[in-house]
């Protein structure tokens, strides 16, 4: 095991971080390792949980101590459970500034989905243990969503979070700032979408916006989606425009204009035929094919020859002149 985490060390952390405190993977949850650089920061002290490790630093040049804990969050909410209550220790402990990081394996906000639902128990007991700790959840940079399932309709959802407390943005103050700005003004253009659909309703403007969420999710998951949104409203763009030229055929359609013989062209258009295969050769030209098509319809309804049976004596015989008046002569009585 300490080859592997030494050979992990060198290919994740390079010649910087070459230190590390590394928990191994428990059956379906993944293992978990936090890495430092040994020229700038010590270790004081670590607590290994059950779904968390954590580790006491400190500063070799002012000797600056904060605590980091990464975590790797259970998918029940009963064992979920533990894990914040072995993180609460690790706070209680030390109280020191505090970074946590790592999947947590559940959404804090319902817009943390692309499929919203209701507040889950999860959910709730999540930001309540965030509340009750006073710790600022920092939202991603240009990613919406860090889990997919892989599916043909993905689900997706953001559950890897970086959080910390006061302390912690108090020492590094321009660390928080930007992206709580940032967070705020992402929820803000959510609220203004919302209220631009739902005044307006103004079909373009839902359509750039489902088209904007397609290409958001192509650069995060580097693989095409498509949303039955789009479709339905391509599928309404083409009915409006099928009901405008329904209307122009209506109000100019039977006059001699511009759009008249615009149609008649089209139509002229569609139904010409250009190429024609004969007979594995293909004939082009319109004087070939209607060459070919007179010749085709001729064959095929031309009047049919008439045909006469003539039968011959060796076939059926004829009746002598001897037979015919024997057999035109009156019974005799000893014939019946």
């Amino acid at each position: 095991m300490e080859e592997i985490i030494a050979a992990m060390i060198m290919s994740v952390g390079g010649g910087t971080l070459d230190v590390c405190a590394a928990k191994s993977a428990e059956g379906a949850s993944g293992g978990i390792v936090i890495l430092w650089d040994s020229g700038k920061w010590t270790e004081v002290d670590r607590v290994e949980g059950e779904f968390s490790i954590s580790v006491l630093l400190a500063c070799r040049r002012s000797g600056w101590k904060w605590a980091c804990s990464c975590v790797y969050g259970p998918h029940d909410d009963g064992p979920r459970e533990g894990l914040w209550g072995e993180l609460s220790a690790v706070r209680a402990v030390w109280s020191l500034p505090w970074l946590v990081m790592g999947d947590f394996n559940v959404t804090h906000f319902p817009e943390d989905r692309n499929r919203q639902g209701p507040t889950d128990v999860g959910m709730a007991n999540f930001s309540s243990w965030i509340n009750d700790e006073g710790l600022i959840d920092i939202p991603p940079c240009n990613v919406a969503y860090t889990w997919i399932n892989l599916r043909e309709n993905p689900s997706l959802a953001h559950l890897d979070r970086v959080l910390l407390d006061a302390e912690w943005e108090a020492r590094f103050p321009g660390c928080a700032g930007a992206h709580r700005l940032a967070f705020k003004l992402k929820r803000l253009r959510r609220r203004l979408r919302e209220w631009a659909r739902d005044a307006r309703a103004n079909r373009n403007v839902r359509k750039s916006l489902a088209t904007e969420q397609i290409q958001r999710l192509d650069a995060t998951e580097r693989r095409g989606a498509k949303t039955i949104v789009a479709e339905e409203l391509k599928m309404e763009e083409e009915a409006e425009w099928r009901q405008r030229s329904k209307a122009l055929w209506l109000q100019s359609g039977d006059n001699n204009t511009r759009f008249f013989h615009a149609v008649a062209s089209q139509q002229k258009h569609t139904n010409h035929i250009a190429t024609m295969d004969i007979e594995g050769s293909t004939r082009m030209g319109d004087s070939n094919i209607a060459s070919h098509l007179v010749d085709h319809y001729a064959k095929a309804f031309r009047r049919p020859r008439r045909w006469f049976l003539k039968w011959k004596d060796e076939f059926l015989p004829r009746v002598s002149g001897d037979q015919c008046t024997s057999l035109a002569r009156p019974f005799q009585e000893e014939e019946v």
